[in-house]
């Protein structure tokens, strides 16, 4: 028998092993003992394949207490490796890291900084739902090995953990640089119960004073549903089954099985983002905006305001009768929404114009994104800077429609012609600017202008303008980026920016 766990570390629900993996190794040990029986049972009665003397099926008959014994004794392998691993796999939240280790043979301790915290988040696969649990999934920085999962936990225990985390995050965070919590010089004010929760006032998330408030998204079925056909890949896989049809009917049954596959995996993609997105709503709390998502698998993650770097709404084709728009965003150190999200950033598949527009607005909470909601529904306006009539050599549909809005406190980048794509960054978010050419474009005397923020699904792009536009919209961008770095934001550019041609 192990030690008693030292003060502050926890361990996960008892159904934690069989959840993460053990169910498929209960399958295939309840298929062995049916097998098992079967054959037991062929012995006993003589009906098996081989008759009386059927070998395993004949000993199985002639000793059937054997039989049972070591279908018991492999059932209890199961039970004591899921108990081994259920035992020695503990997390507890310390003075500056949350802490977690795994492994039975070889012993695995992992910690996150809560100065590091990037997201925290809760999801529940349907076999979890079943029973009540949930898991709690922590991104940090630090590379491509830095999410954390803890699972599995009650409902109610992993809510509670996911607010602890990001009271302790925000805490963390708010540090000056280089004061951070030790190990060996903890704030007084910091509590860590014997539950391993940190139950400070600081770390706890604030009480309700009332109703919660109202979504700033909530997705209809409906719209999920038709936003998920409205795509011009169903228009491809439309006349890929009538070319089927056609072909089958000249050629007969074989000639079909060419079309199945697309058709499958179409049907598979488009089953997957139902499942997915379901259900969802987004609502405000605090400094993060909280959304929850799955039909099957439900997701509760937070996305950090402050640590937006960039937005990107869409419009496909077929979206613009009823208006609706996709957003996507970067966020730092964070891949948004994890595993279960199917497209790369997106937070919201299909928003209507009026959530669209409140949504940036959330997004973007200290700065002024009129300017941005005016390009989305009317386009660029005449102080932008547009593509030059050379450039409809290169892009001869949207070239009219590409272009780059420098406002008070924000870039606005304008593109697509069957899409419209409009990308916001706030000019603190740019961390460099570089204006490229190809061998085409330099001879057209175009150029490209690209505002590098964090790595993420978003980057903005500003194509095909002129190469003296270009230079100089990327020296504006530079400086007004570092005036809001050093600042305020400036009120007026530093200089005369070309008029959109």
């Amino acid at each position: 028998m192990s030690a008693p766990p030292e003060p502050g570390w926890q361990r996960f629900h008892p159904l934690s092993p069989l959840l993460r993996g053990g169910l498929l190794l209960l399958a295939v040990v309840g298929y062995l003992a049916s097998q098992l029986v079967e054959d037991l049972l062929g012995g006993v009665t003589g009906r098996g394949e081989g008759g009386p003397d059927g070998g395993w099926e004949a000993s199985a008959g002639e000793h059937p207490l054997l039989a049972v014994a070591a279908v018991a004794l492999v059932v209890l392998g199961v039970v004591a490796v899921a108990a081994a691993s259920w035992w020695f796999t503990r997390y507890r939240l310390g003075p500056s890291t949350i802490e977690l280790t795994q492994g039975v043979l070889f012993r695995r301790h992992r910690q996150a900084r809560y100065a590091q915290i990037q997201a925290v988040s809760t999801t529940q696969p349907l076999l979890a739902r079943l029973v009540g649990l949930a898991e709690v999934r922590v991104e940090s920085a630090g590379g491509g090995d830095s999410h954390m999962s803890l699972a599995y936990l009650d409902r109610r225990s992993a809510a509670v953990l996911r607010d602890q985390l990001l009271g302790l995050a925000e805490r963390a965070g708010a540090d000056p640089v280089g004061a951070g919590v030790d190990g060996d010089a903890r704030d007084e004010s910091t509590e860590v119960s014997p539950d391993g929760l940190d139950r400070s006032p600081a770390a706890s998330p604030p009480s309700p004073a009332g109703p919660p408030p109202p979504p700033v998204v909530s997705m209809p079925f409906g719209r999920l549903l038709t936003s998920t056909v409205l795509t011009l890949d169903t228009l491809v896989i439309t006349v890929l089954v009538v070319l089927g049809l056609g072909v089958g009917a000249l050629f007969g049954q074989v000639a079909v099985t060419g079309f199945v596959v697309p058709l499958l995996l179409y049907v598979v993609g488009k089953v997957r983002r139902l499942l997915t997105w379901g259900n969802l709503t987004m609502r405000v709390s605090g400094r993060t905006l909280a959304s929850q998502h799955g039909l099957t698998e439900l997701a509760t993650s937070t996305v950090p305001l402050h640590r937006v770097q960039a937005v990107e709404l869409t419009q496909p084709l077929l979206w613009r009768r009823p208006d609706w728009w996709s957003v996507a965003v970067n966020i730092a150190g964070v891949k948004v929404g994890g595993d279960a999200v199917v497209e790369e950033g997106v937070i919201v598949p299909a928003a209507s114009r009026a959530e669209a527009e409140g949504l940036l607005g959330v997004l973007s909470t200290t700065m002024d994104t009129t300017p941005a909601r005016s390009v989305m529904r009317d386009g660029l306006p005449p102080q932008a800077v547009g593509c030059p009539p050379s450039a409809r050599l290169l892009d001869p549909w949207a070239w009219r429609r590409r272009g780059v809005l420098l406002a008070d406190e924000v870039a606005v980048v304008r593109s697509g012609r069957l899409a419209r794509v409009v990308t916001v960054v706030p000019w603190g978010r740019i961390q460099s600017v570089e204006v490229s050419q190809g061998p085409l474009a330099r001879r057209l005397g175009l150029a490209d202008v690209r505002l590098v923020s964090t790595v993420g699904a978003v980057r903005p792009l500003a194509q095909h303008l002129a190469a003296r536009d270009a230079q100089e919209v990327a020296e504006e961008m530079r400086a007004r980026s570092r005036a809001r770095r050093a600042g305020p934001t400036p009120s007026a550019p530093s200089r005369p920016l070309p008029s959109g041609s």
